[in-house]
Parts: C-alpha cells; structure tokens; sequence
C-alpha cells in the first residue's frame, strides 16, 4: 500500500507545499523528514516559516519556527526539534 506525504511551509504571504510517496510508511515518513530538513536550511536569516506535515491524512506535527535570544529566527532550534522527533518515532502508529 502506498503512503502519501506532505509537508506545508507557510510563510507571512505565501505557502508551499511538496508531496511525495512512498511503499513503505517507515520510509515515507523518512523522507518527509528529510525534505523538511532540507526547507528549514534553506531557510532565509530573516523569515519564521512555520512547517505543516502529514503522512497519508493524519496530521503529524506543526513545527514553528522560533526566536534565539537575540530576536533572530532559530532556525537551528527548528532543525534540532525536527531531529528528535525523527529519533522518537510517531505517536500515533500511522
């Protein structure tokens, strides 16, 4: 059975969203995983996306992105929380 996965990046005036497949629910979930990671270091030094992402139809995380201590997005915050997610697995069994 195939596993659909998306994730949202949300910004002030705009979005994008990038879907992939996968046979295997582990491996789909990898891959979102690894294409999120790859839109926060993309991210630009000035901007707070916000990333939405799902396997299949079941919402898996809102990932925000913060502030460091100077008031700058914490991008590297965002990539850390995204980390330990992959390292606890899912809480919902999809």
């Amino acid at each position: 059975m195939t596993t659909t996965w998306t994730v949202t990046r949300t910004e002030r005036h705009s979005h994008h969203s990038i879907i992939g497949a996968s046979d295997n629910p582990d491996h789909a979930r990898r891959q979102l995983y690894a294409v999120t990671a790859a839109l926060i270091r993309r991210a630009r030094a000035d901007e707070r996306p916000r990333y939405t992402l799902h396997i299949g139809e079941q919402l898996t995380a809102i990932i925000q992105t913060g502030d460091d201590r100077h008031g700058r997005p914490d991008h590297a915050a965002t990539a850390e929380l995204l980390t330990c997610m992959q390292h606890t697995g899912n809480p919902f069994g999809a």
